[in-house]
This record gives C-alpha cells, sequence and structure tokens, in this order.
C-alpha cells in the first residue's frame, strides 16, 4: 500500500494579459491512498482513494470576471483486476475496472451558485501480446471500453459510452535497433472541473 499527500498555495495569481495580480488566491491540497495485492504477471488487484480541495478566491476581482471565493471538493475511489493468461506466443491480459467520484463547489460570493456531481464508471481494457519470429516481431492489439454515467444537481443525469481500440507492432532489425507502429483511437470523458469550470481559470463546457 502507498499514500502520498501535497499541498501548494498561489498568491498573486497571473491576471489578463499576463499582468501579475496582488490578491487573488489559490490554494491545492491532494492526497492518494493506494493497495495492490496479488502476484504480478498472473493475477494482481488494487484499489485507490483520492481527494482533491481548492479554494480560489479573488476579493477585489482583478481577474475581471467578477468577486470571487470558491471551494471544490473531489473525492474518488475506485479498483482494477488484472489477469494474465499466457499459451504459447500469446499472452492475453484481462483489466476490469471500477471507478465512483464525486464532486462539491461552493461559491461564497460573485455570480456562481453551489452545486454537486458524482460519476460512476464501468470499464476496462483487453490486449494481447503475440510473439513471432523467435520474438523478433510483436503484435499487441487492444481495445478499451468505459461506460460514464454522470449525475448533478437536479436529477440531471447524462451517460456515454467510450470505445477506445488501438494496435502496435515491433520488430527487431538487430540487437538494439527495432522498428515500431502503432495507432488507435482514443476518448476521453471531461473532468467535473472541466465541465463545471472554477470561474477563474477554466471556463466550463
Amino acid at each position: 500500500g502507498t499514500f502520498s499527500g501535497s499541498g501548494a498555495g498561489l498568491t498573486g495569481v497571473p491576471g489578463t494579459l499576463s499582468t501579475a495580480t496582488d490578491e487573488p488566491y489559490l490554494d491545492t491540497l491532494r492526497s492518494l491512498t493506494r493497495l495492490s495485492l496479488g502476484q504480478p504477471g498472473v493475477m494482481e488487484g488494487s484499489g485507490y482513494v483520492t481527494y482533491q480541495a481548492d479554494h480560489y478566491e479573488d476579493p477585489q476581482n482583478e481577474i475581471g470576471i467578477g468577486v470571487q471565493d470558491q471551494r471544490s471538493r473531489t473525492w474518488a475511489t475506485g479498483g482494477e483486476v488484472r489477469g494474465t493468461w499466457i499459451a504459447g506466443p500469446t499472452a492475453l491480459v484481462v483489466v476490469p475496472q471500477v471507478h465512483h467520484e464525486r464532486y462539491e463547489q461552493d461559491e461564497a460570493r460573485g455570480q456562481g451558485g453551489d452545486l454537486s456531481a458524482r460519476r460512476l464508471v464501468l470499464g476496462g481494457a483487453v490486449f494481447d501480446v503475440i510473439s513471432l519470429l523467435g520474438e523478433r516481431l510483436l503484435f499487441e492489439p487492444a481495445v478499451r471500453v468505459d461506460h460514464y454515467r454522470d449525475e448533478s444537481d437536479g436529477g440531471r443525469s447524462v451517460s456515454r459510452l467510450l470505445l477506445s481500440p488501438r494496435g502496435g507492432a515491433r520488430f527487431t532489425l538487430l540487437p538494439g535497433l527495432d522498428l515500431r507502429a502503432s495507432g488507435g483511437r482514443y476518448h476521453r470523458a471531461p473532468t467535473f472541473l472541466e465541465m463545471f469550470g472554477d470561474r477563474g481559470f477554466l471556463v466550463g463546457n
């Protein structure tokens, strides 16, 4: 198991046209706790808990979008199981995953309002490593599937199904000299901060 945490405070953040301001303040606290069990390369499991808190304040409207005193908090928990099955030149890896997140935003002053949102993600990845020609030629086809369900104030709910296929290959010409190629299509759902914004640095969509 591992635990890490960090915090940072910044006064005098960049304003419009990159001119330094005096009063606006941004403070961030992050923590991560992770636990892993199992036998690497055969069957592994892991879980995590994360927390992030942000406080942004602009008491004199120096940024130019109104007086702000906003606090946001994000809690997230999740886990995954990774199973590996080897048969001849093929190594198949299956990784089911689950993620739950809660976001809260409080606006003490200014034009914004309080809000809360929740997210549940069920997904995972399947990939195969195919070794040929005495491991000189490797193929790795893979696909990732994620189902997102977001709920916010007022009972609003949005679901997304994201499919991300990819593939790669490597051919060893000489020891230390490889040819590599890869391609894929990748998707990522926006974070709650990207969706709702913080009225100081990010504009929500």
